[in-house]
């Protein structure tokens, strides 16, 4: 895990230290010359007598193309820019913003960007904070059957029985991250975190008997005691770009690296009412994983500020469980300690989100605020390997790649989003 938050670190610095010369050296290889003095004359011209006309711009543009086709033309803040070295040379396209809805009759003819741009700002970054409220949960942590005694004195386990099963609850986490926005073709690259440790527990008692799962033992009028934690921490690194595929439709593709830990820790306590025994298991994992990442995010707006969000990610990565522990004592004082070391395999994971946003611009343009409310999936396979290493105690077979299918992690809730552009 060090590993990781150190390469991450490096990452970052390396592309906040030499962002520019990296932009610069890019800019170079697709960099256009200068247009000549009769293109400058005719775009000037054009620029005092028509600067209200979008469709006669459009025309005008046309015939300096004709004059001499080595005219760059960039979009930006309510303009089209025709670039002489480092001078620019505005002329009015239409008036409106962009990341809102798109209204003009003179567009490029491939997809127009469409990311938040706050005008006379050099700096094109942006922030974004987010208030988790999700549920956590993972298959493979049922405690045990609560079984029935029948009517003559006698048990029927497999018909008179209900499963005890952890109790998962919506817990706080929070989401941060940063930004900046490049010339190449608009491209944003960005880093965000996602922290969230709930804590679950369940505790269970009755007059009946309970089979314990945890430590294969009946206990005659029982109780249960069982806590779950989950330590969930995972960056992303991405680089994406936003665009406009109608006039109220923005996409937005992103490719990038995702990565980070989760560990867990699971303790489960059987205690009988007529003794003092209290059988008992404690286990816990730790795990690293890294790995690409592809995303296809959709915004669909409605007006006024409003537009109704929602994304699609799939991640495949390489995970590696550092250690797995798994200790049980029960009532005949037999114990079982039993412990994987470095085991690899490559996990996919899912992760989707549906929602609402409202944004606008302030300060005369020069910045931008978002609020979005979403609720948001998260998916990841076969992490129970607590689980999977009691299986292969059961069966005498350290090999946790053969694990039990239902093992997963599953996380959803609500995301409190905030993006604040400079």
């Amino acid at each position: 895990m060090k590993k990781i938050i150190l390469f991450l670190i490096l990452v970052i610095i390396v592309c906040f230290v030499f962002y520019k010369p990296i932009m610069e050296t890019i800019n170079s290889i697709y960099s256009k010359k200068p247009i000549s003095e009769k293109t400058e004359e005719i775009l000037t011209e054009n620029t005092v007598n028509k600067e209200n006309d979008p469709t006669n711009l459009s025309k005008d543009i046309n015939d300096v193309n004709t004059v001499e086709k080595k005219v760059y033309i960039e979009r930006e803040e309510n303009c089209v820019i025709l670039k002489k070295d480092t001078q620019k040379i505005t002329t009015t396209q239409s008036n409106f913003p962009w990341g809102e809805e798109l209204n003009c009759d003179f567009c490029q003819a491939y997809n127009l960007p469409a990311r938040v741009d706050p005008a006379c700002s050099n700096k094109n970054f942006f922030m974004n904070g987010s208030i988790l409220y999700w549920h956590t949960s993972e298959q493979g942590l049922d405690l045990g059957f609560e079984y029935f005694q029948t009517t003559d004195g006698g048990s029927d386990i497999s018909n008179n029985r209900r499963e005890i099963s952890m109790n998962f609850e919506y817990k706080p986490g929070l989401r941060i991250g940063i930004g900046k926005n490049g010339k190449i073709d608009d491209w944003a690259i960005s880093l965000d975190w996602t922290h969230i440790y709930p804590v679950q527990k369940r505790s269970f008692s009755t007059e009946n008997n309970i089979l314990g799962f945890w430590t294969d033992e009946v206990t005659e009028k029982a109780s249960v005691k069982a806590q779950w934690k989950l330590k969930y921490d995972i960056f992303n690194l991405s680089i994406s770009r936003p665009y406009y595929v109608g006039r109220y439709l923005i996409f937005n593709t992103l490719f990038g690296l995702k990565g980070g830990r989760i560990n867990q820790l699971f303790d489960v306590e059987y205690t009988e009412f007529s003794s003092d025994d209290k059988p008992f298991c404690k286990a816990n994992s730790s795990s690293w994983l890294v790995g690409p990442k592809v995303l296809f995010d959709t915004n669909w707006i409605l007006g006024k500020g409003f537009s109704l969000i929602g994304d699609f990610a799939f991640s495949l990565f390489y995970q590696k469980f550092n250690d797995v522990k798994l200790y049980i004592n029960n009532i005949t004082s037999i114990q079982h300690f039993s412990r994987i070391k470095d085991n690899n395999c490559l996990t996919p994971n899912i992760n989707s989100s549906i929602g609402i946003s409202w944004g606008k611009y302030s300060c005369n343009k020069s910045s931008h605020l978002n609020f979005s409310l979403s609720y948001e999936f998260e998916y990841y396979w076969n992490q129970n390997a607590i689980s999977n290493l009691k299986t292969a105690i059961s069966s005498s077979d350290s090999d946790l790649s053969k694990s039990d299918s239902g093992l997963d992690l599953m996380l959803h809730g609500l995301s409190a989003n905030i993006r604040f552009d400079f």
